[in-house]
């Protein structure tokens, strides 16, 4: 479990294309909250690969919440009261200690805004 609040105070100021931003205070306070599950596949004999498949899912609850912010084109996001966020990963470990990884976040579920990514690892060990 996390907790975390962040207060900014920001000034008004004009971009470079003569557009004035107002000045505006931001408040926010962060529960999060979750589980990671995940297992290990191993070879019978224990040796050239193991697989890690995981998921983690996490509930965040805003208990004091940002302003709501005004974007190009009047759209308005709304810094939600609760949301969720997951995230999916194959891991797999080789000899010699070079590891791959794939992993698919997924945040701001039941949001406005819903991000999705996709990213991926690879170490590899040097020397001996």
């Amino acid at each position: 479990m996390i907790k975390s609040r962040t207060a900014v105070d920001r000034e008004a100021f004009m971009r470079s294309d003569d557009l004035v931003v107002d000045g505006s205070t931001l408040d926010q306070g962060k529960l999060t909250f979750g589980f990671q599950a995940g297992t290990t596949f191993l070879r019978p004999d224990h040796t050239t690969v193991a697989l890690e498949p995981s998921i983690d899912v996490n509930g965040i609850w805003n208990f004091a919440t940002f302003e709501d912010l005004t974007v190009s084109g009047a759209a308005v996001i709304e810094d939600p009261e609760a949301f969720a966020s997951t995230t999916a990963s194959l891991a797999a470990a080789f000899d010699g200690g070079v590891r791959a990884q794939l992993s698919t976040p997924c945040s701001g579920l039941g949001a406005d805004v819903t991000v999705v990514t996709i990213g991926g690892r690879l170490v590899m060990p040097f020397g001996d």
